[in-house]
Formats: structure tokens, sequence, C-alpha cells
């Protein structure tokens, strides 16, 4: 415990996200937070996000990627297909982030936002929760009107009556 103690005595607070790195024996020391790479994952409103920190000049920049769902064939449904590249036109006005289609035709969400220094936990946080929440309506809207599926209940199956047919 002492080596902790040892290594945070004369360092200001607050600590900031990767900036404590360990010797081979064991002796933290602290170092250039962005000189390493800050990365993690998180799951939100069931799609799975990657994030990353980047230096700027400006300084710290999170950046936010996700792969929401694949891109309605026109054939599967026209209309959620064109309900799906309405809603990635309108992401375009938002302002840190926006939902765009892949190489592989599936929609994708992205973002990037500053980070005021210094890079703590809570404001690393608080920077993906305000990406986040920028694209919920996009994302819920996805799923509400860009799904080919039908929605169990509201459509009915399509059947020929043979009664009706008078070649029968």
């Amino acid at each position: 415990m002492s080596l902790v103690l040892d290594a945070m005595r004369d360092h200001p607070l607050p600590i900031e996200v990767n900036s404590l790195a360990a010797d081979a024996d064991g002796t933290l020391r602290f170092v250039n937070p962005m000189g390493r790479p800050i990365a993690f994952e998180f799951k939100f409103l069931g799609a799975d996000f990657a994030g990353c920190v980047k230096a700027s000049a400006g300084g710290p920049v999170l950046g936010i990627a996700g792969r929401l769902r694949p891109m309605p064939y026109s054939v599967e449904s026209a209309v959620a297909r064109r309900n799906a590249f309405a809603i990635l036109f309108g992401s375009a006005m938002s302002k840190h982030t926006r939902l765009c289609m892949s190489t592989d035709r599936r929609i994708v969400a992205i973002g990037d936002i500053a980070v005021e220094a210094p890079l703590t936990p809570k404001r690393l946080a608080a920077a993906a929760i305000r990406l986040a929440l920028e694209l919920e309506p996009y994302v819920r809207l996805l799923g509400d009107h860009a799904d080919p599926r039908p929605v169990t209940g509201t459509r009915k199956p399509f059947r020929i009556s043979t009664a009706a047919n008078p070649r029968r």
C-alpha cells in the first residue's frame, strides 16, 4: 500500500484516467494519459458500442461507434427502407453524432465530442452518456419504423382462399 501512497503523495488531484503505470518491480508512476490508448466498450439500447479517446490540439476527444442493424432491402419492406434513409438523413442535424451506412450495408452510429481536461472517469462517462443520449431518438426511430419484419399481431397473413378462386 505504501507504493501507491508514495506515487500519489506529490501528485495533484484528481487523478486522470490511464495516468498510472506499474513498472516491472510493481512501483507505480504517473504517465501522460494520452500517451497510451484509452478504449472501452458498452451496450446501448441493445447495440454494441466501442469508444476511444484520442489526443487533439484542443485536448482529448472521445469517439464512439456502434453497429445498429442491417439496412432493410426494398424487397423486405420498401417502407422500412425509405424510413431508414429518412432517419439517417435526419440524424445529420445532430451536433456531435450521426447515423451512416457501412460498406457491408449496416447502419452505424458514430459520434465524437471534446472531453474537458483533466480526463477523469466522471468526465469520460459524462461525455459517453451525452453522445448516447444524442443518438437515442434516432436509434429508437430505427427500431420503431425501419424494421422490415412485421410487428406481431398487427398484420394479417396473406392467404388465398380456394372458395374465392373460380378456377378451382
